[in-house]
């Protein structure tokens, strides 16, 4: 069995959020690095690298 791991194309975004949503996970950021996993051409697998953005907190 072969897992072909490929970034997602501008034509599925709206497929991607829809996934998220369906389990609760908040939507993808424009910044973010999105993949789908495929075995024979099904999608199999969805994934994501998010850039984080550390709090920022001030000092009295």
């Amino acid at each position: 069995m072969t897992i072909l791991v490929r970034a997602i194309q501008s034509d599925e975004l709206a497929w991607v959020d829809e996934q998220y949503q369906s389990i609760g996970f908040v939507p993808t950021n424009s910044g973010d690095r999105q993949f789908v996993a495929e075995i024979a051409h099904q999608r199999v697998g969805l994934g994501r690298l998010a850039c984080r953005r550390e709090a920022q907190h001030s000092v009295r």
